[in-house]
This record gives C-alpha cells, structure tokens and sequence, in this order.
C-alpha cells in the first residue's frame, strides 16, 4: 500500500510508510483501513475507465487528508527535509 500511495502522491514508500503510520495512529486501525480500501479502489487503473472523477476523487481524498494534515506533513510532501533550509537557496556573497 505504501508504493501505491506514494506512486499516487510523489513519494517515496519510505515517506508514505511514515505518513502512513501517523495517519493510522490518529485514526485508529479501522478508520484507517476503510480510507486505504477507498484510495485503493479508487486509483485502480481499470476504476478509472469506470467511475466518473467525482467519484473516484471523493473515495481518494479522505486518506490524503489523513496522510497530509498539517505544516509538518505538507513540508514532507513538498520535499523539504530538516537539513535544508530556504537559506541554502541564496547567493552567497563574494
């Protein structure tokens, strides 16, 4: 599920495991699991031809915004890492 999830999203499945896991801890197992089999289902390539977009997008979003909530989460997403800084884009003087 963490390959699929991050595949869907940009990530890697390392980055989605940890989202993942957040998510699962906030929700609990069953909340959990009912949003992962909805995404699941949704993102299914055959779905696609199936079910109009409206659909699939209000079967999938619940579990981004579990996996997404917050500043921190949004920083992960973004691809900004804690040994990174907005500093390290500047010119350095000289």
């Amino acid at each position: 599920m963490a390959r699929r999830v991050g595949k869907a999203l940009g990530l890697s499945s390392e980055e989605s495991r940890l989202l993942m896991a957040r998510a699962r801890a906030e929700l609990g197992n069953r909340n959990f699991a009912v949003k992962a089999l909805a995404f699941a289902v949704a993102t299914a390539p055959v779905v696609g031809r199936l079910l109009p977009r409206r659909v699939r997008q209000a079967a999938i979003r619940p579990l981004v915004y579990a996996l997404i909530p917050g500043p921190a989460e949004n920083l992960l997403y973004a691809g900004v890492t804690a040994s990174s800084s907005a500093s390290d884009d500047l010119p350095r003087p000289g």
